[in-house]
């Protein structure tokens, strides 16, 4: 949610405050303004979820009764650190996307948050009651990294989508 607020005013934002003229009429490229945007995004939010996951083991390390150390299990981690990249990615993509094409950045906010509320709190929920709960499905590689594989395939396409979307010109005109 971090990662598509911040995208959010990417181009948004730069149309609202009259500066997005200005950075499209530099000599850099149209792959390095929007890589310079999801970087930026990605770099932000990433290092919030990092912060917050960092303070999630502490606390557990404090209030614990149990004696010994508690560290995440393999899956675990490997979800926490590469699946949350993962998906601030998709949610930055998801951002610059809405962000083209929003005239305010509350507009893209707005638009962005009611989809990813959707996405982000029923559909855990939901997949809890369907799968994980029935069968007692543990948290294993076998279900992370087909997980992951597919937020890789979401994210190149809709990376490349938005892409395709980013043209100075159209921006320009807009």
């Amino acid at each position: 949610l971090v990662a598509s607020t911040v995208a959010a005013d990417s181009f948004a934002g730069e149309r609202e405050r009259k500066t997005l003229e200005t950075l499209l009429a530099t000599r850099l490229s149209d792959q390095a303004i929007f890589l310079g945007k999801v970087l930026a995004a990605l770099a932000y939010s990433w290092t919030f979820t990092l912060a917050a996951e960092l303070t999630i083991l502490i606390t557990i390390n404090v209030v614990k009764e149990a004696p010994g150390l508690f560290v995440y299990p393999p899956p675990m981690l490997f979800l926490g650190l590469v699946g949350s990249a993962l998906t601030a990615i998709f949610a930055v993509g998801v951002g610059l996307f809405v962000s083209l094409k929003a005239k305010s950045v509350r507009a893209a906010q707005q638009m962005i948050s009611v989809g990813f509320f959707a996405i982000f709190f029923f559909g855990p929920m939901i997949l809890a009651r369907l799968i994980t709960r029935p069968v007692g499905l543990k948290l294993t590689w076998g279900l992370v990294a087909p997980a992951a594989a597919v937020l890789v395939l979401l994210d190149t396409l809709l990376l490349a989508l938005a892409v395709k979307r980013f043209q100075r010109a159209r921006l320009i005109l807009d």
